[in-house]
């Protein structure tokens, strides 16, 4: 079964990699979702208008996270699932 080994493990950690990313991508976005973007001035470089940050960018942010960490247990339960059948297949076999 070691086909299925490798395929549980891929499950895994993509599971965490999604979970990571989402978590970076929330704070990215808590921070720095502006409704209106800021205004730089092509030749000095000066800022000319702070911009207007999202009014809702945290409820945003909450709502990618757990989409993603709902995404990423849900591939590390079918790696559990599968390493439990595979388990259960060579008890089986036996």
């Amino acid at each position: 079964m070691k086909g299925t080994s490798a395929f549980k493990r891929l499950l895994f950690w993509g599971g965490l990699i999604i979970i990571a990313g989402g978590g970076v991508t929330a704070v990215f976005l808590a921070l720095n979702f502006y409704l209106v973007p800021p205004e730089i001035d092509p030749q000095t470089g000066e800022e000319l208008y702070e911009g207007m940050l999202h009014p809702q960018r945290a409820w945003i942010a909450v709502a990618v996270f757990m989409g993603t960490f709902i995404t990423g247990l849900f591939l590390i339960g079918m790696s559990k699932i599968l390493a439990l059948l595979s388990d259960i297949l060579d008890q089986l076999s036996k």
